[in-house]
């Protein structure tokens, strides 16, 4: 069992619609388990539920909704086991905003959870496979359509994962 922090983003019908359909196509490890989200904090073991959560509420108790817009996919290889991800990647303003709530969420308590040495990539993820060339190719034809998906964060949701399941255990609606 675990705890993490995700933000399902609030986006327009269509935008909704096109993304659940492709997710369902390209995502199907993930997609019964969660819905499309960016993460802000990855999995924590070594907190109690109750400490976590406080944690959590004291370090979002200000931050505010962030606007985004997304205009392209990119590669993403996952460091713990090889596999190939296409993420939709916002914006820079809102990329940087994304970012400063990530590191301020690992400000304090959590800081030993922090992890440093890979990058923070805020991004949607909408697809996997073990074959590089697969998902180079589908991440093509994304920067082709082009995309321009427009969305907002507006709140953090305080999850639980345990036996391929996502349980929500708090909303926390940013200003």
């Amino acid at each position: 069992m675990s705890f993490l922090v995700l933000a399902y983003p609030t986006l327009n019908p269509s935008d909704q619609e096109w993304l659940l359909s492709y997710r369902k196509i390209h995502d199907s490890d993930y997609f019964d388990v969660v819905t499309a989200h960016f993460s802000f904090v990855f999995p924590v073991r070594d907190f109690e539920k109750v400490d976590f959560i406080k944690e959590i509420e004291k370090q979002a108790a200000a931050a505010e909704m962030i606007a985004f817009e997304i205009h392209k996919a990119i590669v993403h290889q996952d460091e713990f086991d090889g596999s190939f991800h296409q993420f939709l990647i916002p914006d820079d303003n809102a990329t940087n905003k994304i970012t400063a709530l990530h590191d301020r969420l690992y400000a304090d308590k959590l800081k030993s959870n922090h992890r440093l040495d890979i990058p923070y990539i805020p991004h949607v993820a909408v697809g996997s496979s073990t074959d590089p060339e697969i998902t180079k190719a589908a991440v093509e034809r994304l920067n082709e359509i082009p995309l321009n998906i427009h969305g907002t964060i507006e709140s953090l949701h305080v999850v639980e994962y345990a036996h391929k399941m996502v349980n929500e255990i708090l909303e926390i609606r940013l200003k």
